[in-house]
């Protein structure tokens, strides 16, 4: 983001349009620091559970239907018990609109190429800022409705599950986790938010890799409908990737944890080196001469950010 700022001037940035490169920074900013949050747990240093107060063992207790019994933390000042039920919907709110802001700002530019380019009319047409914004602003209106019904009916909270016993009903292995709060009275709420929240963020990534498939032959400045194409279909992939996995661990605290925040980084990495990797060669290195020239002709001589009929 500060080499957008600094650079802002620049031909290769004023053409890749800088609000929307700043959005794509802080976007990925945003749903990175949620790595934070989600490997928040309970654990002390010595590996037991800080603020354990007692087993509570609910009338509904079945092993074989996954209603187990959990642990009751204390109220004391030193319990991570509020902390950690506040990280578990932070670190919702946190992924969510940091992905649809990256994936939004992405959406809109590949949105603007096909509607520029694939104009079968070969009419002139004038795509302003403010006509990208919108749809951004609806799919973070929509993202932010869903979380916000969420949190005020039953947010996710930290519980901690004990899986197996022994004959007394001792404690032998556990996992924390966020859970619905009403875990043992409502199992289904949780995905009556989740659902829509990743139907959401499904939509936005399809679509967008439809758009990065039409536009896959159109020579843009700086070959930059090329690379959104591949930041699209890389974080399809590795979402495609991610969700038979953490399937595979839910069970495994450590490695869920691990997994999730693996596929945050990768999609924010990945989102950020196809973005910017190639305009700093070419600003710094001359690269992509090649894909400047072929658009060299479509140019009016005007900051009309790469694209003809601006």
């Amino acid at each position: 983001m500060c080499w957008t700022i600094y650079q802002r001037n620049t031909k290769v940035v004023r053409h890749s349009q800088p609000e929307f490169l700043v959005a794509v920074c802080i976007g990925c900013m945003i749903s990175s620091l949620s790595i934070i949050p989600v490997n928040m747990d309970d654990r002390g240093a010595d590996d037991t559970i800080t603020g354990f107060e007692r087993i509570v063992t609910p009338g509904n207790v079945n092993f074989e239907t996954f209603h187990y019994p959990y642990v009751q933390f204390s109220n004391a000042t030193d319990s991570p018990k509020g902390a950690l039920d506040t990280s578990c919907m932070l670190s919702l709110w946190m992924y969510s609109l940091g992905f649809v802001l990256t994936f939004g700002a992405l959406f809109a530019k590949i949105w603007r190429v096909n509607k520029i380019f694939l104009n079968k009319k070969l009419s002139k047409i004038v795509v302003k800022s403010r006509d990208l914004v919108l749809p951004i602003f609806a799919v973070l209106l929509v993202d932010a409705s869903i979380l916000l019904a969420w949190t005020l009916y039953n947010p996710l909270k930290w519980y901690r599950f004990v899986l197996t016993e022994d004959q007394y009903h001792n404690p032998l292995t556990s996992i924390g986790k966020c859970d619905t709060a009403m875990r043992h009275t409502d199992t289904s709420s949780g995905w009556l938010f989740l659902t829509p929240l990743a139907l959401v963020h499904v939509v936005v990534l399809l679509v967008g890799n439809v758009l990065s498939y039409r536009a896959r032959n159109i020579a843009t400045s700086f070959q930059e409908g090329k690379y959104i194409a591949m930041a699209m279909v890389s974080n399809l992939q590795v979402l495609g990737l991610a969700i038979p996995i953490l399937l595979i661990v839910a069970d495994n605290a450590a490695a869920s944890g691990f997994v999730r925040s693996a596929v945050i980084f990768l999609n924010d990495v990945g989102v950020l080196s196809f973005v910017f990797i190639p305009k700093m060669t070419s600003h710094h290195f001359g690269w992509n001469k090649e894909a400047q020239a072929q658009t060299a002709g479509t140019n009016d001589g005007k900051d009309n950010g790469g694209y003809p009929g601006k």
